[in-house]
């Protein structure tokens, strides 16, 4: 779940830029960090609810930090 609010947060159009440099770096952190423990269809899920495509822009996001890439949002 908190994965998906940062990703909320960083793709928000009502957010600050500099605030959405910041959820980006929690967000990458939490997926780097936790990544073994991340449940991938429950992400899935909940990242379709923020927006229509969102799930596969969030596994794109999340593929990159498993592989060591940063991330672009």
């Amino acid at each position: 779940m908190a994965l998906v609010l940062k990703f909320a947060a960083m793709v928000s159009p009502n957010r600050a830029h500099d605030k959405k440099l910041i959820d980006g770096g929690d967000f990458y952190n939490m997926a780097a960090t936790n990544f073994k423990a991340i449940k991938m269809r429950k992400v899935k899920n909940l990242a379709e609810l923020v927006y229509k495509g969102g799930s596969k822009d969030n596994h794109v996001l999340l593929e990159n930090i498993r592989a060591g890439r940063g991330i672009t949002f």
